[in-house]
């Protein structure tokens, strides 16, 4: 294992007005992926977290929308 190398790397990406919408992959022993979805308003500072989960890799933001509807 070598701690200088990132235990994170963005798939993809998507921005919606103040929404945005990430995929990344953590690495390491375990090798996990993740969705972030997250909202900056215009006078935010920061983003805030609306919603998070691990499950599969996704090819873009339309699998991404299938997979939504299918978990309801």
């Amino acid at each position: 294992m070598d701690p200088t190398l990132p235990a994170k790397r963005l798939i993809w990406a998507a921005i919606g007005g103040e929404y945005y919408v990430v995929h990344y992959e953590r690495g390491g022993i375990a090798h996990t992926f993740h969705i972030l979805i997250a909202k900056l308003m215009k006078d935010d500072a920061k983003p805030k977290v609306v919603w998070s989960a691990g499950g599969a890799p996704l090819k873009g933001y339309a699998a991404f929308v299938d997979a939504k509807r299918e978990v309801g």
